[in-house]
């Protein structure tokens, strides 16, 4: 079989494609043929060295996430059996990216007869949103969210499953092709950051009122900027900080605003890394989704195996929307 290795953390020239036998499911493990494995933010920063989790950990096999047929079974195996179609999310050990995969039966979820494997492969930012939603700021009840930079995989899921959870869109992207994106998924209200002021946008897009819900992925050193355009009561929730640490004094900024009772919230999907439960639920509510055509993901290209370098270059540059997706 072909699998995709970096000996050494660095840019997209570091991965390369080696021929390896294709291993055998030992007691409670499934071997798949993949069929898809999502391109995804996860995978640069372990290319790159920058998790924690993975640091250290050489050679390494990368891919989190995609989707694939049950080839065998070890010994115990019960939840599938060969010839289904499945999900899989292995976190540490990875390995999508090869045309074989052993994973625990733990780690494996059978997806519904008929869905399309390349866009199972991206569900996990839709079931990261469907979290977000559910499990973080509860029912929409009409209330306004807004995203900036919501063009990439999990801005899409968001885009998209915000109407689902009862909540008005309000995006923002860089570039104008991306904005009409955007309005493709159903947005609200849309508009280019790099032309409009966000406070002037969201406020004029709210009547004044400010977003009920602001999520933000990068925080940074502008972080508490963004509070002078949340809604009183509202709630601004970070996950991810893609621009560093916020380091101008949050509590200051909530402090001076007090009258607003502004609510500051952070996330990581890793909360459910020891709730298998809560996690089998969401996946199965979004699974369901995905087969009655509620949600769609958008794939901005699918690459081969061969292609990987090119493949992980478009996702350095972020130039693209919705997801990339590795093809078997």
């Amino acid at each position: 079989m072909k699998r995709i290795v970096f000996d050494t953390y660095g840019g997209p020239e570091v991965l390369r494609l080696e021929e390896a036998p294709i291993p055998a499911p030992g007691p409670g493990a499934v071997l798949l043929k993949m069929e898809a494995a999502g391109i995804s933010k996860p995978d640069y920063l372990m290319r790159t060295g920058a998790y924690p989790w993975t640091k250290g950990i050489l050679p390494f096999y990368p891919g989190l996430y995609g989707t694939g047929t049950v080839e065998a079974v070890g010994p115990g195996v019960s939840s599938v059996q060969t010839g289904d179609l499945v999900f899989v999310d292995h976190p540490v050990v990875c390995g999508c990216y090869s045309q074989y995969k052993i994973a625990p039966e733990g780690n494996v979820t059978r997806m519904l007869p008929g869905t399309d494997p390349v866009f199972g492969a991206v569900m996990t930012n839709y079931v990261i949103a469907w979290s977000l939603f559910t499990q973080v700021l509860g029912p929409g009840s009409g209330r306004t969210i807004y995203m900036k930079g919501a063009a990439g995989a999990l801005g899409s899921a968001v885009v998209q499953m915000a109407p689902l959870a009862g909540y008005r869109i309000i995006a923002s992207a860089s570039t104008e092709e991306k904005c009409a994106y955007l309005r493709s998924l159903g947005a609200d209200h849309v508009f280019c950051y790099r032309q409009t002021d966000q406070k002037e946008a969201v406020l004029e897009a709210t009547h004044g009122h400010g977003a009920d819900i602001i999520l933000d992925q990068t925080a940074g050193p502008d972080m508490s900027s963004q509070l002078a355009y949340l809604a009183p009561l509202g709630t601004l929730l970070v996950y991810n900080y893609l621009g560093g640490a916020e380091n101008t004094g949050i509590l200051e900024a909530l402090i001076a605003g007090m009258a607003k009772c502004q609510s500051l919230r952070v996330f990581s999907f890793h909360y459910n890394d020891d709730k298998p439960e809560a996690l089998k639920a969401l996946r199965s509510e979004v699974f369901t989704m995905l087969h009655q055509g509620k949600i769609k993901p958008h794939i901005f290209r699918a690459y081969s195996q061969a292609e990987i370098q090119e493949a992980h270059k478009a996702l350095d540059s972020g130039a693209f929307t919705g997801s990339l997706v590795l093809k078997f």
